[in-house]
């Protein structure tokens, strides 16, 4: 076989095991995204008991994504960074751990759907049984930034200037 020949040969191989293993990573993604979309649904399924929510997701291959474009948004308001933060004082962040058979079973830090729901209502954590990831996210950030604009209005008070 002539040097062209076989090195024409040896590329048209190459491309054949290219499109091979990209196939079985098809594959592969495509089990997967059904492994998730099963235990979202199983999660989903379990409305009003312990299993519900993400928590039921953590030893999953789920992926967290939220959409967030502005041009997808509508009915846009400010937050009052000051009431979130008095909010987001008056709730417990505990240290804890799902009971046997509740969720993926292990050790996390956070708030109680209850106290969420208490202080920022159902949006957030809807008949405090679960959080709404989105919302707590945001309640997050609007704090963050409440105490960075505080810290800047104090800072300017008593003379000093932020580095930056």
């Amino acid at each position: 076989m002539a040097p062209g020949q076989a090195l024409t040969n040896g590329m048209a191989q190459g491309a054949n095991t290219i499109g091979a293993g990209r196939t079985m990573l098809g594959n592969g993604l495509s089990t997967i995204a059904g492994l998730e979309s099963s235990d979202y649904g199983k999660a989903l399924a379990n409305s009003g008991s312990d299993l519900e929510g993400l928590g039921a997701l953590a030893g999953g291959a789920a992926k967290l994504w939220a959409v967030s474009s502005k041009k997808l948004k509508t009915d846009k308001k400010p937050v009052d960074g000051k009431k979130v933060t008095e909010g987001l004082q008056r709730i417990p962040v505990d240290a804890w751990k799902y009971k046997k058979g509740v969720a993926d079973g292990g050790k996390h830090v956070g708030p109680y759907a209850e106290d969420v729901q208490r202080e920022f209502g159902d949006k957030a954590a809807p008949g405090g049984k679960k959080i709404d990831l989105v919302s707590m996210n945001g309640i997050a950030l609007a704090v963050g930034k409440s105490n960075a604009d505080r810290l800047e209005r104090i800072e300017r008070k008593i003379g000093l200037t932020r580095r930056g």
